[in-house]
């Protein structure tokens, strides 16, 4: 796959599908008491059946789907895994201790690393750079967008591979790694130490006719609504008078975030989503920000924009403030929560089903362009976040969209 990102802070790839979650304490307050009841009965649960026991009372009170009868089995990592397998959900499943770190490290924005995002073209076996992270390591020691990381510990890339760069790169905070680079022709080594990082997840320029600025969504987490808030204001002030929103590979994520990011977007009080419970209960969120965005908006698409995203781009096209430009969604309208477990690992579980303030739900069936615009040849064998403006066919796609509507 030639659209690979990675962040190198803890050089996470992003290409897999990020889940929409809540977790358990920011759910209804009648379900967060019945789920205290759950964690206090099964608190000091260390065996196997216990804690299997525990997974079982949480499907039977929330789960969205068929319970099933479960025996039991010798591995206890085994054993979770294969009950929430059984479930035949994909979304559902057992995280480790350490699986459940790394997860809520991630989705907050905590990562440890030298804090840079980093493609990869196979084509040329080689890794650039596209951003450092505010105040990072990899920032302080100079790194830049632009810059082709050709060596890892005098280890060539072209040698070892991606992922064998990749891999080379992550460690524990306070030890460092030798980064051989070459900028503009001349290469140079950067010993850099490896530190704790917050995420990048927004990126945003002002495209070549002055006029269109362009933010692209990673994913939604817990940095995205103020790096999303600081791209558009800077944007605008550097002259962009409409925006094109880039969430094509972008897998989801947190569902305050990406609420917060259309609050700044929505007049107050406008309905975000509806959210269905098993039992049928429908909740809604509104926008609680008296802040509006009022320019012409496109949001670009493909078949990996998924969950949180799809929710973002349903959202403002139910309201009529972005055309939407691309290929068809993924399709997931499902939320996950996430449940501790006594042996420090999580279940993250399918428990309801969410729909777009005025459409119909997607899941399963996507979310299909007004502006339909297959990736070109050139677009497949680019990553997104290298090709150059005028080679992306559905960049200019949007941007003509713009015209169009106006």
């Amino acid at each position: 796959d030639l659209k690979r990102l990675f962040i190198s802070g803890a050089v996470v790839l992003l290409s897999c599908l990020v889940t929409f979650m809540t977790t358990y304490n920011v759910m209804q307050n009648r379900h967060r008491t019945e789920i205290a009841g759950l964690v206090e009965k099964y608190k000091d649960a260390e065996k196997t059946d216990e804690t299997l026991e525990y997974m079982k009372a949480i499907v039977g009170s929330y789960f969205y789907g068929q319970s099933i009868e479960w025996g039991e089995t010798e591995s206890e990592d085994a054993a979770y895994r294969a009950y929430a397998a059984a479930l035949n959900d994909k979304y559902t499943e057992y995280m480790s201790p350490d699986e459940y770190k790394s997860w809520t490290d991630k989705m907050n924005g905590n990562l440890v690393g030298i804090g840079v995002m980093v493609a990869y073209d196979s084509t040329k076996t080689q890794i650039t750079v596209i951003a450092s992270f505010p105040g990072s390591p990899a920032e302080n020691a100079g790194l830049r967008k632009g810059d082709i990381i050709t060596a890892v510990d005098g280890k060539k890339v072209s040698e070892i591979g991606y992922q064998g760069a990749v891999d080379a790169i992550k460690g524990e905070s306070g030890t460092t790694v030798r980064l051989t680079v070459s900028r503009d022709g001349a290469e140079h080594v950067s010993e850099i130490e490896r530190k704790a990082v917050r995420t990048l997840s927004v990126l945003s320029k002002l495209l070549e006719n002055g006029r269109t600025g362009l933010v692209s969504i990673i994913q939604f987490d817990e940095t995205t609504p103020e790096q999303f808030q600081n791209a558009v204001e800077s944007l605008v002030k550097a002259g962009a008078t409409e925006l094109i929103f880039d969430l094509r590979d972008n897998p989801g994520g947190d569902l305050e975030s990406v609420l917060s990011v259309l609050s700044y977007i929505l007049p107050k009080d406008s309905t975000l989503i509806r959210i269905i419970s098993k039992d049928g209960e429908v909740q809604t969120r509104e926008s609680d920000s008296e802040h509006t965005l009022d320019m012409p908006m496109a949001v670009l698409t493909n078949g990996s924009t998924a969950s949180a995203a799809e929710l973002f781009t349903s959202c403002l096209h139910d309201y009529e403030k972005v055309t939407v430009v691309g290929t068809k969604t993924y399709g997931k309208g499902c939320m996950q929560s996430l449940f501790p477990l006594p042996n420090g690992g999580a279940f993250k579980v399918t428990t309801r089903m969410y729909e777009p303030p005025k459409s119909g739900s997607y899941h399963g069936k996507g979310i299909s362009p007004d502006v339909s615009e297959e990736a070109s040849e050139i677009l497949k064998k680019s990553n997104l976040l290298l090709i150059d403006e005028k080679d992306d066919n559905q960049l200019q796609a949007a941007i003509s969209a713009l015209i169009n509507n106006k």
